[in-house]
């Protein structure tokens, strides 16, 4: 069995040396603003002389070549904030033309000079659900899962804000966001997983910022967040998820999802839906599931409980309903002098409009007799 770890460290050691060794590389070029620029040189110089054409031509200010330029500069001078907000400005350009250098940077045909502050960017250091994403994307991981604790939650804040200023203030239809918004939700809200309220701000902005349908595991959180606060909701979700599109790459929240909703179904005395998600999760593990069975048996007890509270004696939809003109006076004096007696012990106060009524009554009546 090959040893992953060892295999990493081996490929790192190959780079750097490839590093170390400038002249070994080839003399590729790349063509831009009319100008030839060197491929084999530092990445941060190379990046230089790319702003350098574009002071030159300001046309070029929202090619893939300046916001991929910007981001690594400001990477390199320790400029996060706007090394972020040039990032997601390179993605928002995920529909031009890749600029070929970016492509290689992510392969092992990459021939510029890493800093030890860049060598982190390589196919190696991404994470395994992005192996067939855009490149973009893959650029992006690397920086995320680089940085240091804490601070890659702040890509999250700046990707939000760059997208709503995008969106308000681009030719762009509408729709045009919507695979960029679900792709950085499938790819990057794991990072988030441990912190609930940051994962719950994200999900509500794309839910918010899409103009067509959700993803799985969008639908999913969604679900997720409404539970025990409204069930109702979190079951409309859940049964949304079934039927939307999986970017996941082989995996999804189905298993989960389909535990959270029957319980929420058992909460709500919803037993028709929970006859119908017990299905679809038998159809999924089988009926001789653990869990299957530690959800049957509880649905089963509130089942029983549910029957009970119906079937009750004292339960108001088993009583018929009567007149009071039908109930004799004496009856009604008596109900009142146990009301006055016990009331206060069962929750039950009678108004001092009522005892007025019942001490005149029982005058009449002693007058009567």
């Amino acid at each position: 069995m090959v040893n992953r770890k060892s295999k990493k460290n081996r490929n790192k050691q190959q780079r750097q040396k490839k590093n170390e060794n400038p002249q070994r590389r080839g003399n590729s070029e790349y063509l831009f603003n009319n100008t030839i620029l060197p491929t084999n040189i530092p990445l941060i110089d190379f990046c230089s002389l790319v702003i350098d054409q574009v002071k030159l031509n300001p046309a070029l200010e929202n090619s893939p070549d300046y916001h991929f330029s910007n981001m690594i500069v400001h990477w390199e001078n320790k400029d996060y904030e706007s090394h972020r907000i040039s990032a997601f400005l390179l993605l928002m350009t995920i529909y031009d033309e890749v600029p070929s250098y970016i492509t290689r940077l992510m392969t092992e045909e990459n021939e510029f000079i890493l800093s030890e502050r860049l060598s982190f960017i390589h196919l190696d250091n991404i994470s395994e659900g992005l192996k067939l994403a855009h490149v973009y994307y893959k650029l992006i991981d690397c920086f995320i899962r680089t940085g240091a604790k804490g601070r890659n939650s702040s890509y999250f804040k700046t990707f939000m804000k760059v997208i709503a200023n995008k969106k308000e203030n681009s030719n762009y239809p509408l729709h045009h966001y919507d695979d960029i918004l679900l792709r950085f939700y499938e790819y990057y809200h794991r990072v988030l997983i441990k912190n609930d309220n940051e994962l719950n701000n994200l999900t509500l902005f794309i839910y918010q910022h899409l103009e067509g349908e959700g993803s799985q595991s969008l639908y999913f959180f969604l679900s997720y967040f409404c539970l025990n606060k409204n069930d109702q909701q979190a079951i409309d979700y859940a049964l949304t998820c079934l039927n939307s599109r999986n970017y996941a790459d082989g995996t999804s929240y189905n298993f989960s999802l389909c535990k959270n909703t029957i319980r929420a179904t058992i909460r709500c005395n919803l037993w028709h839906e929970y006859d119908k998600w017990m299905d679809i999760l038998e159809s999924a593990v089988g009926g001789d599931n653990p869990e299957l069975l530690q959800l049957r048996e509880q649905g089963e007890c509130a089942i029983n409980k549910a029957l009970a509270r119906h079937e009750h004696p004292i339960n108001p939809t088993n009583v018929t309903p009567i007149t009071l003109d039908s109930v004799k006076t004496e009856e009604l004096l008596i109900l009142l002098s146990i009301i006055d007696g016990c009331g206060g012990d069962w929750g039950i106060v009678a108004k001092r409009r009522t005892f007025t009524l019942y001490i005149s009554i029982q005058r009449k009546l002693q007058t009567s007799n």
